[in-house]
């Protein structure tokens, strides 16, 4: 059984220590403990109650916010734990009163078995604004939120 549960600022080094281990150069732990403070964010915790996903959000303006993070430990993808975490940070967005979802989607990162999330967030409603010419390309995603 997975529990999807709003982050607090108690858990930001729990959840520096699961980027550490599947990315090489994660957010620091204080920027995300600010995060985690101040805007949406969210954890997935199995049965032992540990933590295999989180996402956490940053203000980008008075309406809209920023997708930080989104990340799935690599041996709990495809189980859904995505979107629910996305699920779970998107209906806190609209009871805060953000309008707009933004995120940005590379294959820049080295260290994890990455593949492109476009198709992901396409399913969940984002639309691409924006993608560089660069290989690997950088997406950049937005989401009403209604």
């Amino acid at each position: 059984m997975i529990t999807i549960e709003p982050g607090s600022k108690a858990q930001a080094e729990d959840m520096h220590y699961l980027l550490r281990s599947e990315l090489q150069t994660p957010d620091s732990l204080e920027e995300i403990a600010m995060c985690v403070e101040r805007y949406p964010s969210y954890v997935a915790l199995n049965q032992s109650r540990d933590m295999i996903g989180l996402s956490y959000t940053f203000g980008v303006g008075i309406d809209v916010l920023l997708l930080q993070t989104l990340h799935v430990h690599h041996a709990t993808r495809s189980n859904k734990v995505g979107s629910w975490l996305l699920d779970a940070t998107e209906n806190e967005a609209r009871l805060l009163g953000y309008n707009a979802m933004i995120l940005t989607n590379s294959m820049l990162y080295e260290g994890v078995d990455k593949r492109s999330a476009v198709p992901f967030y396409n399913k969940h409603g984002y639309r691409e604004l924006f993608s560089t010419f660069h290989h690997p390309a950088t997406y950049l995603m937005v989401k009403e939120l209604k």
